[in-house]
């Protein structure tokens, strides 16, 4: 080995029987590195050291020891996040193109409105008063508003509002989970059956995971939310009315948006009265917390009977 290395015996035995005379500082070092989960520089752990072992070391006997020992720490920085990266802004502003500019499009190929800048304003305008669900109206006779149109503000109205928000409608987050559940589910369909995918979706600049009982309980809502405007709207046809009417009828009062084309009036049938009453008040409410409390108060009757 000595003439492979190319050196004498003695020189050899000197350095082999010899002591680290770092390597007791390098366990200590070594213990306040771990501490830190291997994020501490030489700065950080000259004070950890006087703190825990009372002991003053000089930092660039710390950064020599580190770098003979190979000590190098893991930083890690928190990535920064933005308040405004949040799903149901970017949600709400790709809806409002796309159907602000179908409305506009819609008024103008109707003779609706005169100029391209005034179906503009009233598309703009009864776009946000329906996925608000403010209310206010800005047309002298709704009843003389294109079909297509109309159409946009039922869908507008059954959409809602944000999560957070006191709107009405389905809410814009539940939206975004059933799209992004369905997108997911047709993903997986055609990837590989082996591999495992984590879902998320971004809240208020946070990326959250997006479970699969979340995206269920969502789909769920989503469908009796519609099995309920469907069947006020069938009851709304019942009495003569057109189909779009008694839709965009109970989608305003489900929604609890407050928007009429004259059908719930003074003079209006007092099944479509109470119809809309009922809507209105599941639609204020929530669903969910209805019949959940409703059940609530029959499992209560039935434990004082027993």
């Amino acid at each position: 080995m000595c003439e492979v290395l190319n050196i004498s015996k003695r020189t050899y035995y000197k350095y082999r029987n010899s002591e680290d005379k770092d390597y007791y500082d390098y366990l200590i070092i070594k213990e306040i590195f771990e501490d830190s989960r291997r994020t501490y520089g030489s700065r950080r752990i000259a004070e950890g050291l006087k703190v825990k072992y009372g002991v003053i070391f000089n930092r660039k006997k710390i950064q020599r020891i580190m770098n003979k020992y190979y000590l190098k720490p893991d930083y890690y920085r928190e990535p920064k996040t933005s308040k405004t990266r949040n799903c149901e802004t970017r949600f709400f502003l790709v809806v409002s193109v796309i159907f602000v500019s179908f409305m506009t499009f819609d008024l103008l190929n109707s003779g609706y409105a005169a100029n391209i800048f005034e179906s503009l304003r009233i598309s703009a305008f009864n776009f946000v008063t329906t996925i608000t669900t403010t209310g206010f109206v800005s047309v002298k006779d709704m009843e003389m508003l294109p079909p297509g149109f109309v159409t946009f503000m039922i869908l507008g109205m059954l959409i809602g509002g944000n999560q957070e928000s006191t709107g009405g409608g389905i809410k814009q987050y539940r939206v975004i989970v059933a799209l992004k559940g369905i997108y997911h589910s047709i993903r997986e369909s055609i990837m590989n059956c082996h591999m495992v995918i984590s879902h998320r979706i971004w809240r208020l600049g946070d990326k959250e995971e997006l479970t699969d009982s979340e995206i269920r309980s969502t789909s769920s809502y989503i469908i009796f939310y519609f099995l309920l405007f469907l069947l006020g709207s069938l009851i709304f046809t019942m009495y003569g009315y057109d189909l779009q009417d008694s839709m965009f009828e109970f989608s305003s009062a489900i929604s609890t948006v407050g928007l009429s084309l004259g059908i719930t009036n003074y003079n209006a049938s007092p099944v479509i009265l109470w119809t809309a009453i009922i809507g209105m008040f599941l639609g204020r409410m929530e669903i969910m917390v209805v019949f959940k409390a409703f059940l609530r108060i029959k499992k209560d009757i039935r434990n004082r009977e027993n």
